[in-house]
């Protein structure tokens, strides 16, 4: 009896229920036309909520900061702060996946839409497609990301984005969850810039091996930075 009840407390789930601080890196390798090839690193900040649904568990976060590096720096990319404001919250489950020595997860995100609104037709492919948006509210359509180059000075890109995106988690404990970040389906059309030169399109491949996200618990009532 005692090594049976060992057992079952040996598989409870840990108690993710409260509030976590969560970083994200994910990393695209990309063959930009003009600047080369690079690795984008997007970094990623957002406060998660945790909570109870029935059996299971949801999870609500909202972004608190979002920035880009490139590596090598060809180029300075800027999120202007209405590109920043216009990430949605995002609300899901917590899939648990049992492991030898403890347990593991998934969460899957879903599908995040930047530029552009499925309800008014397909991907677009021209900046004139029906279903371009003004994303950010800053009165250009499409979402505007800002690029520092060297001679160019700043250019105004206007961009089309769609990825599904999963949390892949190998550890998880009641302090602290770790893991990969995945997408699917990723696609990104630049639609228009304030010079032309920039309306190019990369190949791009994001890396989960290399993307990390990391939770850790944050203190009652504490907000974004």
């Amino acid at each position: 009896m005692l090594y049976v009840l060992a057992s079952v407390a040996a598989a409870a789930s840990p108690d993710l229920v409260g509030l976590w601080a969560v970083t994200m890196e994910v990393v695209t390798a990309a063959k930009v036309p003009v600047l080369g090839t690079t690795d984008v690193h997007t970094y990623q900040t957002m406060l998660a909520d945790i909570v109870p649904e029935g059996a299971g568990l949801r999870v609500r976060h909202r972004t608190c900061t979002f920035r880009a590096e490139s590596r090598p720096a060809l180029a300075t990319t800027r999120f202007p702060d209405a590109f920043i404001d216009a990430i949605p919250d995002r609300d899901y489950p917590v899939e648990w996946l049992p492991k030898a020595d403890g347990w593991a997860a998934r969460m899957h995100v879903g599908v995040v839409t930047v530029g552009w609104d499925p309800g008014r037709g397909e991907f677009p492919e021209r900046l004139d497609s029906p279903s371009v948006v003004d994303w950010d509210r800053d009165e250009r359509p499409a979402a505007t990301i800002q690029l520092q180059v060297p001679i160019f000075g700043t250019v105004d890109v206007y961009q089309a984005q769609v990825q599904d995106l999963w949390f892949d988690l190998s550890d998880v404990s009641n302090e602290e969850i770790v893991g990969t970040v995945r997408i699917e389906g990723m696609r990104s059309r630049t639609l228009g810039a304030s010079n032309r030169l920039f309306v190019q399109n990369p190949t791009v491949k994001q890396i989960p091996a290399r993307s990390p996200v990391r939770f850790v618990r944050a203190p009652a009532g504490a907000a974004c930075p």
